[in-house]
């Protein structure tokens, strides 16, 4: 009876067959051969399928493999019911672009996919208490070999990533083994970028001015390390320990550093001795050498230069619309230490004693000299601002943009500074000290926005300290912010306990919410006409 039950199940299913193939197609939906046969007649009847061991089809038009699909939009023209395509991508020779992105309230994973017009989840990723009831799908999705998949429905979400937000509609699929990201969401939250000329650009700027992109720089004046009266020497006999995985790359970068003539071996006494002090870098198997001038920095003397207010350097691009930032090579590096000055910036280490030739980091007044010298170098440039290492040149069109572009560097290659490769040439935004600049306006840094939306519920005030301290930078951007954290801000007084409450959590909550798809603030223009609103 089971047999016969089974036989007559299936000869019903051969009419549904028909519809995963599309209008116009020419092949099986069993077999992957042509159409001209019967049910009876396929040869996949009774075949077991090679990838999910199932029988009644070749693998070849198995819709269960572990496969990733790829989104694409195509029209009928014979049905004006609209049909989305997903293809099989190999996923073993091309590793897949990752993106985390909040979709209505969850982090998940998406791979971006470029050439999907529609986002789609598998049925595991879908909650029906966060996604809410799945509606009638809009499309059609059809698969690899012309199949139509098996869409159970879809729901329209809230997804934020980076700082911007979208609402879209997410189709959830059947056998569907990962989540596709697709275009349209791509674009509305800025995920990918199209280059077009940037690297034509790098090379015309490269080849014209050579020596400011090779080597470490060498600016003309040097610096000198001026001590208060009475100053009292420091000097230490022991090294810092380093960590016997950490010796051979330590004393690989102090040879590298020695070859580049930022330091050199000292042999001779020297009143001031500090330690070394071993940094990683964010990268991999790289390390930084720094040194703890503590004690130095008690008798140095401060220039007191003024460093420039962000909010200030911002309102300076207004009408902005190209933009280029040039990063420093190592840039307290490109400026040489006066004879005088290297005894003192002397450190111990377990391989012997080395002394700066150039501008150590760590020296209380080196930020502020730093800042002066690049303000000095570029004053009365139009268009040009600096920021540390950064400097930032704009136009209001690629012909004035490049005009200050090439001033700029010219500036830099007669007084001996280098830079990086990673600038950035020619862009429509940029991301510069902690915001994103475009004609548009301001904007903050989506890396910044992301920590924030990232963060865990705070156990401690140390964490509810840490928010507010990466919020309060973002404040301009989300109206009202003061007013929201106010249960957040009560448990920084001293007087009060810790207690996470209910008030607590909707300001955490709100405070996310809110960020999740800040403002755009614009650039006000003092030439353009202003009134006041209030009369």
């Amino acid at each position: 009876m089971r047999r016969g039950k089974k036989f007559q199940y299936t000869g019903k299913q051969r009419n549904k067959d028909q519809k995963f193939d599309v209008p116009g197609g020419k092949e099986c939906g069993r077999c992957g051969k042509g159409r001209k046969h019967t049910w009876k007649d396929c040869p996949a009847k009774d075949v077991e399928c090679r990838k999910c061991h199932k029988k009644g089809h070749f693998a070849v038009a198995c819709r269960n493999g572990q496969a990733v699909y790829t989104v694409t939009e195509v029209l009928s023209d014979s049905d004006s019911q609209d049909y989305a395509f997903l293809g099989e991508v190999s996923t073993q020779t091309t590793k897949p672009w990752i993106e985390k992105v909040t979709l209505n309230g969850d982090a998940i994973s998406f791979k971006l996919d470029t050439g999907a017009d529609v986002t789609s989840i598998p049925e595991s990723v879908f909650d029906p208490k966060r996604d809410g009831k799945l509606d009638k799908p809009l499309k059609r999705l059809v698969g690899a070999g012309k199949h139509l998949l098996d869409v159970k429905g879809c729901f329209q979400g809230k997804m934020c990533a980076k700082g911007r937000s979208t609402d879209q509609p997410v189709y959830v699929v059947a056998g569907l083994t990962q989540t596709l990201l697709g275009l349209p969401a791509i674009q509305a939250m800025r995920l990918v970028h199209r280059v077009n000329e940037v690297t034509q650009t790098d090379t015309d700027f490269k080849a014209l001015y050579p020596s400011v992109f090779q080597g470490l720089g060498k600016l003309k004046e040097p610096y000198h390390i001026e001590l208060e009266q009475g100053a009292v020497p420091y000097a230490l006999s022991t090294p810092r320990r380093v960590p016997l995985p950490l010796r051979d790359k330590v004393r690989e970068e102090l040879e590298r550093m020695e070859r580049m003539g930022v330091i050199s071996k000292v042999t001779e006494p020297t009143a001031w001795c500090s330690r070394m002090v071993v940094v990683p870098k964010p990268t991999k198997n790289k390390l930084r050498i720094c040194v703890d001038l503590t004690p130095l920095n008690a008798a140095v003397k401060r220039e007191r230069h003024i460093l420039p207010a962000v909010d200030q350097t911002l309102a300076m691009m207004s009408d902005a619309k190209v933009f280029t930032k040039l990063d420093a090579r190592s840039g307290f590096w490109q400026i040489p230490l006066t004879p005088e000055s290297r005894p003192l910036t002397t450190f111990i280490t377990p391989f012997g004693r080395y002394f700066f030739n150039r501008l150590p980091f760590g020296i209380a007044s080196v930020p502020e000299h730093f800042q002066r010298r690049m303000s000095q170098m570029f004053e009365n440039f139009e268009g040009v601002l600096c920021h540390a290492d950064d400097v930032l040149v704009y136009g209001r069109n690629r012909q004035e943009h490049d005009q200050r572009l090439h001033r700029v560097l010219q500036k830099m290659q007669e007084e001996g500074l280098t830079l990086n490769e990673k600038c950035e040439f020619r862009q429509e935004h940029i991301t510069f000290v902690g915001h994103r600049v475009s004609s548009k306006g301001i904007e903050p840094d989506p890396n910044n926005v992301k920590a924030i939306l990232q963060m865990p519920e705070p156990t401690q005030v140390e964490d509810v300290r840490r928010l507010m301290g990466m919020a309060n930078y973002l404040s301009k951007f989300m109206p009202q912010m003061a007013t929201i954290t106010m249960p957040l801000k009560d448990l920084l007084r001293e007087k009060n306990e810790w207690v996470w409450g209910e008030p607590q959590q909707t300001a955490f909550k709100k405070l996310k919410s809110g960020l999740s798809s800040p403002k755009c603030i614009t650039i006000w223009n003092r030439c353009h006409p202003h009134t006041e609103a209030s009369r």
